[in-house]
Protein backbone atom coordinates (compact mmCIF):
# COMPACT_ATOMS: atom_id res chain seq x y z
CA UNK A 1 0.00 0.00 0.00
CA UNK A 2 2.78 2.46 0.89
CA UNK A 3 4.48 1.89 -2.22
CA UNK A 4 0.91 2.01 -4.76
CA UNK A 5 -1.87 3.81 -2.58
CA UNK A 6 -0.47 5.65 0.35
CA UNK A 7 2.61 7.55 0.32
CA UNK A 8 1.77 9.14 4.16
CA UNK A 9 2.97 5.31 5.29
CA UNK A 10 6.32 5.19 3.12
CA UNK A 11 8.84 6.64 6.03
CA UNK A 12 6.98 4.64 8.24
CA UNK A 13 6.67 1.42 6.46
CA UNK A 14 11.10 2.17 5.16
CA UNK A 15 12.19 2.46 8.87
CA UNK A 16 10.28 -1.14 9.92
CA UNK A 17 11.33 -2.55 7.00
CA UNK A 18 14.93 -2.14 7.97
CA UNK A 19 14.29 -4.49 10.92
CA UNK A 20 12.19 -7.17 9.15
CA UNK A 21 14.85 -9.87 10.23
CA UNK A 22 14.97 -8.78 13.34
CA UNK A 23 12.19 -7.46 14.82
CA UNK A 24 11.93 -6.05 18.13
CA UNK A 25 8.95 -5.28 21.04
CA UNK A 26 9.55 -1.97 20.24
CA UNK A 27 9.27 -2.50 16.13
CA UNK A 28 6.00 -4.38 16.66
CA UNK A 29 4.23 -1.79 18.83
CA UNK A 30 4.99 0.92 16.03
CA UNK A 31 3.45 -1.73 13.75
CA UNK A 32 0.45 -1.73 16.00
CA UNK A 33 0.73 2.27 15.75
CA UNK A 34 0.93 2.41 12.12
CA UNK A 35 -2.32 -0.23 11.64
CA UNK A 36 -4.24 2.31 13.86
CA UNK A 37 -3.10 4.98 11.64
CA UNK A 38 -4.26 3.28 8.65
CA UNK A 39 -7.97 2.57 10.43
CA UNK A 40 -8.80 5.66 10.82
CA UNK A 41 -7.62 6.98 7.57
CA UNK A 42 -9.16 4.11 5.25
CA UNK A 43 -11.18 6.04 3.23
CA UNK A 44 -8.20 8.36 2.19
CA UNK A 45 -7.61 8.29 -1.62
CA UNK A 46 -5.57 9.92 -4.22
CA UNK A 47 -7.57 13.09 -5.71
CA UNK A 48 -6.39 14.26 -9.51
CA UNK A 49 -7.74 16.79 -10.88
CA UNK A 50 -7.23 20.04 -9.53
CA UNK A 51 -4.81 22.90 -10.37
CA UNK A 52 -2.35 23.32 -7.37
CA UNK A 53 -0.08 26.70 -7.51
CA UNK A 54 2.71 25.30 -8.83
CA UNK A 55 2.77 24.00 -12.12
CA UNK A 56 -0.59 23.25 -12.78
CA UNK A 57 -2.87 20.58 -13.57
CA UNK A 58 -0.99 19.17 -16.33
CA UNK A 59 2.47 19.80 -15.85
CA UNK A 60 4.96 16.87 -14.53
CA UNK A 61 6.98 18.20 -11.44
CA UNK A 62 8.47 16.73 -8.35
CA UNK A 63 9.95 17.71 -4.72
CA UNK A 64 13.13 16.21 -3.41
CA UNK A 65 13.92 15.91 0.58
CA UNK A 66 16.53 14.37 2.99
CA UNK A 67 17.39 13.33 6.35
CA UNK A 68 20.78 13.98 6.70
CA UNK A 69 22.35 10.75 8.93
CA UNK A 70 18.50 10.02 10.02
CA UNK A 71 19.51 6.48 10.33
CA UNK A 72 20.80 6.15 13.64
CA UNK A 73 22.34 2.54 13.06
CA UNK A 74 25.04 3.08 9.99
CA UNK A 75 24.08 7.05 9.83
CA UNK A 76 22.94 6.43 6.40
CA UNK A 77 20.95 9.36 5.11
CA UNK A 78 16.90 9.06 4.20
CA UNK A 79 16.11 10.10 1.12
CA UNK A 80 12.56 11.08 -0.14
CA UNK A 81 11.06 12.10 -3.72
CA UNK A 82 7.73 12.62 -4.98
CA UNK A 83 6.10 13.51 -8.09
CA UNK A 84 2.93 15.48 -9.08
CA UNK A 85 0.70 15.42 -11.81
CA UNK A 86 -2.83 16.72 -12.40
CA UNK A 87 -2.62 18.24 -8.53
CA UNK A 88 -1.80 15.16 -6.24
CA UNK A 89 0.88 12.25 -6.24
CA UNK A 90 2.02 9.77 -8.88
CA UNK A 91 5.21 8.31 -7.95
CA UNK A 92 6.79 8.26 -4.66
CA UNK A 93 9.70 6.56 -2.71
CA UNK A 94 11.43 6.36 0.42
CA UNK A 95 15.60 5.03 0.23
CA UNK A 96 18.71 4.85 2.28
CA UNK A 97 21.27 6.47 0.60
CA UNK A 98 23.92 4.25 -0.35
CA UNK A 99 26.82 5.13 0.96
CA UNK A 100 27.35 7.79 4.30
CA UNK A 101 27.01 11.34 3.43
CA UNK A 102 29.61 13.88 4.99
CA UNK A 103 27.01 16.63 4.94
CA UNK A 104 23.45 17.87 4.35
CA UNK A 105 24.79 19.29 1.08
CA UNK A 106 25.78 15.90 -0.55
CA UNK A 107 22.28 14.17 1.13
CA UNK A 108 20.40 16.75 -0.47
CA UNK A 109 22.54 16.66 -3.95
CA UNK A 110 21.91 12.65 -3.74
CA UNK A 111 18.12 13.07 -3.22
CA UNK A 112 17.83 14.87 -5.84
CA UNK A 113 19.98 12.90 -8.24
CA UNK A 114 17.44 10.19 -7.23
CA UNK A 115 14.51 11.71 -8.07
CA UNK A 116 16.32 12.81 -11.84
CA UNK A 117 16.52 9.06 -12.42
CA UNK A 118 12.76 7.54 -11.02
CA UNK A 119 11.44 5.08 -12.74
CA UNK A 120 8.20 5.43 -14.40
CA UNK A 121 6.79 3.22 -16.77
CA UNK A 122 9.98 1.20 -17.30
CA UNK A 123 11.61 4.37 -18.28
CA UNK A 124 13.65 7.26 -16.48
CA UNK A 125 11.67 10.08 -15.03
CA UNK A 126 12.80 12.50 -17.90
CA UNK A 127 11.16 10.43 -20.34
CA UNK A 128 7.10 9.94 -19.16
CA UNK A 129 7.17 13.51 -20.50
CA UNK A 130 6.51 11.68 -24.45
CA UNK A 131 3.72 8.94 -22.57
CA UNK A 132 2.15 12.19 -20.95
CA UNK A 133 1.95 14.26 -24.30
CA UNK A 134 0.44 11.17 -26.01
CA UNK A 135 -2.43 11.57 -23.30
CA UNK A 136 -3.02 14.92 -23.55
CA UNK A 137 -0.68 15.94 -20.34
CA UNK A 138 2.63 18.04 -19.90
CA UNK A 139 4.51 20.72 -22.20
CA UNK A 140 7.63 20.66 -23.13
CA UNK A 141 9.43 22.52 -20.61
CA UNK A 142 12.31 21.34 -18.26
CA UNK A 143 10.65 18.70 -15.52
CA UNK A 144 10.88 20.85 -12.15
CA UNK A 145 12.43 18.75 -9.23
CA UNK A 146 12.23 21.19 -5.95
CA UNK A 147 15.03 21.36 -3.62
CA UNK A 148 14.92 23.49 0.06
CA UNK A 149 18.81 23.29 -0.09
CA UNK A 150 20.37 25.94 -1.53
CA UNK A 151 23.65 24.79 -1.44
CA UNK A 152 23.41 21.28 -3.21
CA UNK A 153 21.42 23.52 -5.48
CA UNK A 154 24.49 26.19 -6.03
CA UNK A 155 26.46 22.72 -6.65
CA UNK A 156 24.54 20.84 -9.39
CA UNK A 157 25.06 24.70 -11.58
CA UNK A 158 28.72 25.50 -10.46
CA UNK A 159 30.86 22.42 -11.54
CA UNK A 160 33.84 24.75 -10.18
CA UNK A 161 32.61 24.48 -6.99
CA UNK A 162 35.70 21.43 -6.38
CA UNK A 163 35.57 21.43 -2.38
CA UNK A 164 32.24 20.80 -2.16
CA UNK A 165 31.84 17.69 -4.77
CA UNK A 166 35.38 16.09 -3.94
CA UNK A 167 33.32 13.33 -1.59
CA UNK A 168 30.71 13.02 -3.69
CA UNK A 169 30.78 9.87 -5.85
CA UNK A 170 31.29 10.57 -10.20
CA UNK A 171 27.81 8.78 -10.45
CA UNK A 172 26.08 11.40 -8.54
CA UNK A 173 27.12 14.13 -11.10
CA UNK A 174 24.09 12.51 -13.14
CA UNK A 175 21.63 15.57 -11.96
CA UNK A 176 24.38 18.04 -13.20
CA UNK A 177 24.34 16.45 -16.52
CA UNK A 178 20.80 17.06 -16.82
CA UNK A 179 20.50 20.26 -15.44
CA UNK A 180 23.12 21.63 -17.64
CA UNK A 181 20.77 21.13 -20.89
CA UNK A 182 17.71 22.43 -19.27
CA UNK A 183 16.34 18.85 -18.77
CA UNK A 184 15.66 19.23 -15.60
CA UNK A 185 15.52 22.56 -13.05
CA UNK A 186 15.25 22.76 -9.62
CA UNK A 187 14.04 25.57 -7.51
CA UNK A 188 14.87 26.29 -4.21
CA UNK A 189 11.12 25.96 -2.06
CA UNK A 190 11.46 26.90 1.75
CA UNK A 191 11.58 24.03 4.00
CA UNK A 192 7.99 24.36 5.69
CA UNK A 193 6.75 24.16 2.04
CA UNK A 194 8.54 20.99 1.38
CA UNK A 195 5.32 18.68 1.16
CA UNK A 196 8.26 15.34 1.14
CA UNK A 197 9.49 16.54 4.29
CA UNK A 198 7.52 14.30 6.17
CA UNK A 199 8.06 11.04 4.19
CA UNK A 200 11.90 11.38 5.62
CA UNK A 201 11.53 11.91 9.43
CA UNK A 202 9.02 11.90 11.71
CA UNK A 203 6.77 15.57 11.88
CA UNK A 204 4.78 17.22 14.00
CA UNK A 205 0.57 16.41 13.73
CA UNK A 206 0.17 19.03 11.86
CA UNK A 207 2.96 19.31 9.72
CA UNK A 208 2.12 15.95 9.17
CA UNK A 209 -1.75 16.32 8.15
CA UNK A 210 -1.05 19.72 6.22
CA UNK A 211 1.72 17.62 3.73
CA UNK A 212 -0.72 14.73 3.54
CA UNK A 213 -3.59 16.69 2.38
CA UNK A 214 -1.14 18.37 -0.34
CA UNK A 215 0.40 14.76 -1.54
CA UNK A 216 -3.17 13.60 -1.92
CA UNK A 217 -4.89 16.04 -3.46
CA UNK A 218 -8.38 18.31 -4.02
CA UNK A 219 -11.07 15.19 -3.55
CA UNK A 220 -13.50 17.52 -4.90
CA UNK A 221 -12.01 18.18 -8.53
CA UNK A 222 -13.30 16.58 -11.61
CA UNK A 223 -11.27 13.68 -13.01
CA UNK A 224 -9.42 15.15 -15.47
CA UNK A 225 -10.27 12.76 -18.30
CA UNK A 226 -10.84 14.56 -21.18
CA UNK A 227 -7.63 14.78 -23.03
CA UNK A 228 -7.40 10.53 -22.60
CA UNK A 229 -11.16 10.24 -23.69
CA UNK A 230 -10.33 12.38 -26.83
CA UNK A 231 -7.43 10.38 -27.41
CA UNK A 232 -9.54 7.43 -27.27
CA UNK A 233 -12.19 8.46 -29.85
Amino acid sequence: MSIWARPDLAHAVSVLGRYVHNPSEKLWTAYDRIAKYLIKTKDMWIGFGSRDNKQGERELYAFSDSDWGGSLDDRRSALAYVFFLGGAAISWKVKLSPTVCLSTQEAEYVGMSEATKVPINNTLSLNPKMLLRQLGFGATTSTVIYSDNQEAITMEIHPSNKPATRQVDMRRHFLREHVEPKNVTTPYVRTDAMVVDYMTKQTPKPTHTWHFTTIFGNHNSDLPLKPIVKLVE
